[in-house]
């Protein structure tokens, strides 16, 4: 069983309240309800949202995690961010963080990958408020497809939701701009020599000529 389903499986032991899996599926009026319906200054203490969205906390990641919420995941970190989440139950808190940090592996340590590597890094950094962490694990880990993935990120772009009133973008890009000054050749060169690692490079090397508000 791999880090990552088995953080999906304890979930139900912090969330007594969750159906399962079998519940999973959204429909229309719930995805409507959660990510449209309310705005993006929902305050906390709109108990009706928060309340269901601890609810709902399992299936969310559930659902982000295998690929079935894209289109959402700038409007989930700050669903989770209205609801308290960093003030629920330390139980409840360290389940969700579990999913996250195996999540991060997951998507590192394989590509393709179910959810874009921009989208899964903006939504882990969001959630923990800090993305150095998750870059020092990616160069920690190398690897063809940490490599890949990196390759796919340079050809992407990091959207820093502006939900996340107390999350600095302009630091968030400068960390990652540095970051990849320090790690981003030796973990390209992990792709097989030829056009793909190529292209990784010189795509990288416009990175770092056009600086961190390239991001």
């Amino acid at each position: 069983m791999d880090d990552l389903t088995a953080a999906l499986l304890r979930l139900p032991d912090a969330f007594p309240d969750d159906p399962g899996p079998a519940d999973d599926p959204f429909t229309i009026k719930d995805r409507f309800d959660i990510f449209v319906w309310y705005g993006p200054y929902v305050l906390v203490d709109d108990f009706d949202m928060v309340e269901q969205m601890r609810i709902w906390a399992p299936r969310v990641l559930r659902l982000l995690t295998s690929g079935e919420l894209v289109g959402y995941t700038d409007k989930i970190p700050a669903r989770f961010r209205q609801a308290g989440w960093p003030e629920w139950p330390p139980h409840r808190r360290a389940a969700v963080e579990d999913v996250l940090r195996a999540w991060w592996l997951a998507t590192i340590t394989e590509h393709p990958s179910p959810v874009h590597v921009t989208d899964v890094l903006s939504v882990v950094s969001h959630l923990s408020e800090d993305v150095e962490r998750w870059l020092t694990t990616w160069s920690a880990t190398g690897g063809v497809a940490a490599a890949r993935q990196l390759s796919e990120l340079l050809h992407g772009h990091v959207s820093w939701s502006y939900l996340i009133d107390d999350f600095e973008k302009e630091a968030a890009d400068n960390v990652i701009w540095y970051w990849l000054q320090r790690h981003g050749v030796d973990l390209l060169l992990a792709l097989p020599p030829g056009e793909t690692q190529d292209a990784a490079l010189a795509k990288l090397a416009e990175w770092e000529s056009r600086g961190p508000w390239w991001l």
